[in-house]
């Protein structure tokens, strides 16, 4: 019986010179190894006696193996978590799926109401307060990357009457709020949809530091807004969808109410090429407003090209 491992990462193992000179099955087989590529193979009663008791074992063990044909532990470990890698991806594939059947199928069965921001003021931030905000949100994405539990928030800038109107209309009070981010929101989108292999498979596009920087332009000018739906926490949300040059932005806000702030709490992407409705899909069906029968849509667009 003998313990087996392969001769070149053996001699890429940086103690290879020190085991064989103490192994002499190791010694023997090591260049005819070398040259075919093959594997050594140390008896079990020599490995005990002669290399176990080296301070060299330990860096060893990673290497062996018990069969010829068997993993070592280091392949072994890399194969768990490649497997368990394909294993996660193929589950979040199946639950984004899942989730926007579920989704088509709320929709019809609730018909959508829309509005349009015509029935509204139309007041856009003006592009000094969209650059202040911007330098505000760049202070905290900076601080979100920084070690340790570092806390920053960067209040973008008040919510506009044509918002609160169209809150108001559907039950929803946000007179004198302020939109607002801060680190705890960045890192968990940056942990969240900022891989873009991870991203990729689930349809979107990962998410950069870049990003947040539009967030006073979504907010100020979106294409679509949908209310009617609630976080994991029961809280109400604010959804914006804006089209930009390198695809659709969907942008979720948490109403804080005693706070009086609609802070970020989610930023995805998505190719150009996917219309509103099936983004508006990969909303959680189970975390709509039970109050409401509808998800209400605000179209913004009708305005603008009206």
């Amino acid at each position: 019986m003998s313990t087996n491992i392969d001769a070149q990462a053996f001699m890429q193992s940086g103690i290879a010179e020190q085991v064989a000179a103490v192994s002499p099955a190791v010694a023997e087989q090591l260049q005819v190894a070398l040259e075919t590529g093959g594997q050594i193979h140390i008896p079990v009663e020599e490995y005990a006696a002669r290399i176990a008791p080296t301070e060299h074992a330990h860096a060893l063990l990673k290497h062996l193996k018990t069969e010829p044909k068997g993993f070592t532990r280091a392949e072994a470990q890399e194969y768990r978590q490649t497997q368990s890698e394909h294993l996660r991806q193929e589950v979040e594939q199946a639950l984004t799926e899942k989730r926007k059947d579920a989704a088509f199928t709320l929709y019809q069965r609730y018909p959508l109401k829309i509005q349009a921001k015509s029935a509204f003021s139309d007041q856009h931030f003006t592009q000094e307060s969209i650059d202040k905000a911007k330098q505000g949100i760049q202070g905290v994405v900076d601080s979100a990357k920084q070690p340790g539990n570092h806390s920053s928030k960067a209040e973008i800038a008040p919510v506009k009457n044509w918002l609160v109107e169209a809150a108001r209309n559907v039950g929803l009070e946000i007179a004198n709020y302020t939109h607002a981010v801060d680190t705890s929101a960045v890192k968990h989108v940056m942990k969240n949809h900022s891989n873009v292999k991870t991203e990729k498979a689930r349809g979107q596009i990962a998410v950069t530091e870049a990003d947040f920087t539009m967030i006073p332009e979504i907010i100020s000018s979106p294409d679509k807004i949908v209310f009617g739906t609630k976080n994991r926490l029961g809280k109400n949300q604010i959804v914006y969808l804006k089209a930009l040059p390198d695809g659709s932005t969907l942008y979720l806000e948490e109403v804080r109410t005693k706070r009086k702030e609609l802070a970020t709490q989610s930023l995805q992407k998505y190719p150009a090429t996917i219309s509103a409705e099936s983004i508006f899909s990969t909303l959680d069906p189970n975390a709509r407003n039970d109050s409401e029968n509808n998800l209400i849509i605000v179209d913004m667009s009708q305005s603008r090209n009206s």
